[in-house]
């Protein structure tokens, strides 16, 4: 990771993307709960897996970076060398391979895959907000995704810091994103139940 530092830009845009990436990690974490609900058990494991296992494999010769458990990918968007249509693209794959991974029966987690979803998201972000080092968006929208998506905000942030070895440099501006993504996602998982009942 480059030395990043908090900016007035950064922080006003940490304000209003929180609650819009808030939405996408309901949106994914829905996703993955679908897709787990729906996989099949016992010996449908055995029709399921392999043709999705054989996608994945095709989708990986042209986008190595979807494979594992995000790395790859968390790093390109923290690196900010490829081009965003080509993070776009990266993003969308490894979204679609995880959940469609999920759903085939396999085990395995979201955590560190979504970290890497919205490092990529972060950096997207400089199409509509130049003037910060991409890897900061990445930083902080990683943040505020995993708040959201684990709703323990506390514990992703320590858990980015941790991950990333940045300093705290961007802890301000990681804490009003993240506020705005866990009042949002807590708004639509409460107006969800609301529904259900």
């Amino acid at each position: 990771m480059p030395h990043l530092t908090s900016t007035p830009s950064l922080l006003v845009w940490s304000v209003l993307a929180g609650p819009v990436l808030g939405i996408a990690a309901v949106g994914f974490v829905r996703l993955a709960h679908m897709a787990e609900d729906r996989r099949p058990r016992g010996r449908g494991i055995l029709i399921g897996m392999p043709p999705v296992f054989a996608a994945v494999g095709l989708v990986s010769v042209a986008l190595p970076a979807i494979l594992g458990n995000g790395r790859s990918l968390r790093q390109i968007a923290f690196d900010a060398t490829v081009p965003i249509g080509l993070v776009a693209l990266l993003l969308a794959g490894k979204v679609a391979v995880t959940i469609a991974t999920i759903g085939s029966g396999a085990a395995g987690g979201t955590l560190t895959p979504s970290l890497a979803f919205r490092a990529v998201t972060g950096g997207l972000w400089d199409l509509v907000w130049p003037g910060i080092p991409p890897a900061a968006f990445a930083f902080i929208a990683a943040a505020r995704f995993l708040a959201a998506a684990m709703r323990a905000p506390l514990t992703a942030l320590v858990l980015v810091l941790e991950f990333t070895h940045e300093g705290p440099s961007l802890v301000i501006p990681m804490l009003l994103a993240t506020s705005g993504a866990v009042l949002v996602a807590y708004l639509l998982g409460r107006r969800r139940n609301v529904e259900v009942d």
